[in-house]
């Protein structure tokens, strides 16, 4: 009687990858299964994920770990892959964050995604919460975004089967909502000026009369710009906008920071990606933009100098 070949992506905190690189690398070795008739699990057991992801965790007991980057080990990968594709080994243990181009990853390897990783009620509830509070235009009248769950049961982008393409982009309706996304390099501090300059730059690109939220991948610029564009219409109403500026919270992102956002992410109508140019960025959103139908615009600007001051702590 024949078996089913399994490949069990196993992350661990010792290898120190993400919850973006478990989607990047679960989906790329889920259409390599579908393609080759090889069966994908996980375990994440061992990984701080576990307490905010639900998955079944595949037994990895008795057999070897082996651990591959997308940036050194591709091409040992594709060929520890090809060979496990026609050697006697029933199971393969595999940590990766391989990443094969969006368009090659099908919708049934997202579904099998869905399945097989699902955020935990907290992380729901978590975004649910950061969106309502944290809307730019927060003192207008608006009708709360609402946030769904990444089930496989409200996938509802699959092809059409009859023309093969995905159906057109729905209409805005009022609980939908977009972001503002921030990328910049870590190494990268914008001093107070050039702060001013980029929420000016945001505010003449953007039309910020809908829901919208502003993340950044540094935390401390998100807070800043957030102040600097909150949307205020109402003639002679006085906010104290440092109230709600966030100063006691951490400056940097939190591991389940990382999963809100992601859960903020795939929920978004759209996303306007602002990327500072001098150095590589993360681009943490676009995880999300696998599991899920999310548009992007990009604005690039180019603020950063050598050794220029950190911006100023918000109090």
């Amino acid at each position: 009687m024949g078996f089913t070949k399994t490949i069990i992506q196993l992350y661990s905190d010792k290898y120190q990858f993400t919850m973006n690189d478990l989607i990047t690398g679960t989906l790329s070795l889920l259409q390599y299964g579908l393609d080759n008739n090889i069966a994908i699990k996980v375990n994440l057991a061992d990984s701080y994920l576990s307490q905010y992801v639900i998955a079944v965790n595949s037994s990895t007991y008795g057999y070897p770990t082996k651990v591959y980057s997308t940036d050194t080990d591709l091409e040992i990968l594709y060929n520890d892959l090809e060979d496990f594709k026609t050697n006697t080994a029933p199971i393969l243990i595999v940590t990766t964050n391989w990443l094969i181009h969006s368009s090659s990853v099908t919708d049934f390897a997202v579904l099998e995604f869905k399945r097989l990783v699902q955020f935990a009620p907290l992380i729901y509830s978590l975004a649910a919460n950061r969106v309502t509070t944290q809307l730019l235009n927060i003192h207008l009248p608006h009708t709360d975004p609402v946030i769904t769950n990444l089930l496989a049961e409200n996938h509802a982008y699959l092809r059409d089967p009859i023309t093969c393409e995905r159906p057109k982009p729905s209409p805005w309706l009022p609980t939908d909502y977009s972001i503002i996304y921030v990328d910049i390099n870590e190494r990268v501090c914008l001093n107070y000026l050039d702060t001013i300059r980029l929420s000016e730059t945001i505010r003449s690109s953007l039309l910020l009369d809908k829901n919208i939220i502003l993340i950044s991948s540094n935390k401390m610029l998100g807070n800043c710009l957030t102040e600097h564009l909150e949307v205020n219409y109402v003639p002679e109403l006085i906010v104290d906008i440092d109230d709600a500026s966030g100063s006691l919270e951490s400056l940097s992102w939190e591991p389940i920071d990382e999963l809100v956002n992601l859960v903020l992410y795939a929920n978004a109508k759209k996303i306007y990606v602002f990327t500072e140019q001098s150095k590589p960025v993360t681009s943490s959103y676009l995880a999300a933009t696998r599991i899920s139908n999310v548009s992007l615009q990009h604005f690039k600007f180019f603020y950063s100098k050598v050794e220029i001051s950190p911006m100023p702590v918000l109090r």
